[in-house]
């Protein structure tokens, strides 16, 4: 977690000295986030939650077009990932196009919110 505050920090500072805009806001919205999740099928409404971020943003159509993600990515190794820590499930693409509801989701962003692990969601695979 250190690290990752390093990181922000530092590329912040040098973000804003090369674009002149030193005392102008923050870079980022808030500061990186560490929760763990369980390797269940919480896992997998959590994972759908991340890839669907630039949909619900309006900055991609579906997350199999946003290549900034997993969901996303064209060719193997083209970003390179760590393996997920369980097998996806079958019927993972369909899962992650129909996209959660706005129960499920709203539980997710008041865990993120508060700091508390995911363990309990009505909604399974």
């Amino acid at each position: 977690m250190r690290a990752m505050q390093w990181l922000g920090a530092t590329h912040a500072i040098r973000w804003r000295k090369r674009a002149e805009s030193v005392g102008k806001g923050a870079v980022y919205q808030s500061r990186y986030r560490c929760h763990r999740v369980k390797p269940n099928q919480i896992f997998w409404v959590v994972a759908r939650y991340i890839e669907r971020n630039p949909v619900r943003a309006g900055l991609a159509d579906s997350p199999f077009v946003w290549e900034w993600s997993s969901a996303g990515q064209k060719k193997v190794g083209e970003i390179p990932m760590y393996e997920w820590p369980i097998p996806k499930p079958a019927n993972w693409e369909d899962f992650l196009k129909r996209g959660g509801d706005p129960v499920e989701e709203s539980q997710i962003r008041e865990a993120l919110i508060r700091g508390q692990p995911f363990f309990e969601f009505k909604k399974r695979l």
